[in-house]
């Protein structure tokens, strides 16, 4: 009986040395870590433990990792944000980055190029927002967030930029507002008349919902 119990312990050490021990789900050895939010730039290891950093040292114990990722002769980097992408993709005609052909699916071009985040710069705008949050961000593994075209149909095309009487400020902002966790701005593009009135709307819309502005002046 004293043996039993005399194993039954040891058994419970070994097995609490070994939790103790086994810190870390990965860790990825050797790589060029560039953190600029901790100023570092430099040669080190990285561990991960629940899907969070746990550890960035010079040289981490890999003994007991669940995963070693050798990333010699690689950056390391925290996720990149592309802050100019056009993702609104669909099968509308006549709508280009607007819920049609010319936009593309984030997902098949994110990952793999280091992005985990993207800004749709002004493909949806306040009447067909709505479609492409049901689309696009709430379908995509990749972050995605939207400049907010002061169109209200989008960047579906020059001919329907051109239309003034469909940049409304005020349903803009409204939109913005009403979806800040996506919506991080406005977009003004293609627009060919020489005139000061859609740029005056879309800083309107950016006064009214306090949030920043884009101005392509490439049409005219």
């Amino acid at each position: 009986m004293k043996k039993m119990k005399v194993y039954f312990l040891c058994a419970l050490l070994f097995s609490a040395a070994f939790t103790r021990g086994q810190v870390y789900g990965i860790v990825i050895k050797g790589g060029h870590v560039i953190d600029a939010r901790n100023n570092i730039n430099e040669l080190m290891d990285v561990a991960i433990q629940d899907g969070r950093i746990a550890r960035v040292a010079k040289n981490i114990d890999t003994s007991l990792a669940r995963q070693v990722v050798d990333a010699m002769g690689m950056y390391v980097t925290p996720g990149l944000i592309d802050i100019h992408a056009h993702v609104f993709a669909g099968t509308e005609p006549d709508h280009e980055d607007s819920n049609g052909f010319d936009a593309l699916a984030p997902d098949g071009h994110t990952f793999r190029s280091g992005v985990t985040t993207v800004v749709d710069c002004g493909g949806p705008g306040w009447k067909d927002f709505a479609t492409f949050k049901k689309n696009i961000i709430d379908e995509s593994r990749t972050r995605v967030l939207a400049f907010l075209n002061i169109v209200g149909g989008g960047m579906r095309g020059v001919k329907w930029e051109q239309d003034f009487d469909d940049m409304d400020p005020k349903k803009a902002a409204e939109t913005a507002l009403a979806n800040k966790e996506y919506i991080v701005g406005f977009k003004l593009a293609h627009v060919e008349a020489e005139s000061w009135i859609p740029t005056e709307r879309v800083v309107e819309a950016g006064r009214l919902a306090d949030m920043p502005v884009i101005i392509d002046f490439g049409g005219s």
